[in-house]
């Protein structure tokens, strides 16, 4: 997981979201067998949560889920690369956008 955020791939959406006042991001990327989900904090790059699920693919309504167990809503997803995909999030307890 830590290669997933360790490539910086992200870091344009974190800082976009920063700037806009979005305290997380997540970070998906599709691996062998399944995904890998990362929350990102946008004010200090920390990483939050890192998951893994079982999956064929990437599908948008699944990964919702899946950070849903921890709390986290997601605003919707984009592709990011090939395998990959970003959506901007809060968590329940700190609803702000």
């Amino acid at each position: 997981m830590e290669f997933l955020y360790a490539g910086h791939w992200a870091d344009g959406e974190v800082g976009a979201a920063e700037a806009v006042g979005v305290a997380y991001v997540v970070v998906a990327q599709v691996v062998e067998g399944g995904v890998c989900l990362l929350v990102v904090q946008t004010a200090d790059r920390l990483v939050t949560l890192s998951t893994a699920y079982a999956a064929s693919g990437f599908h948008h309504s699944q990964a919702d889920v899946e950070v849903a167990r921890f709390g986290f809503m997601t605003a919707g997803w984009r592709r990011a690369g090939e395998g990959m995909y970003v959506s901007r999030a809060v968590h329940k307890r700190r609803r702000q956008w």
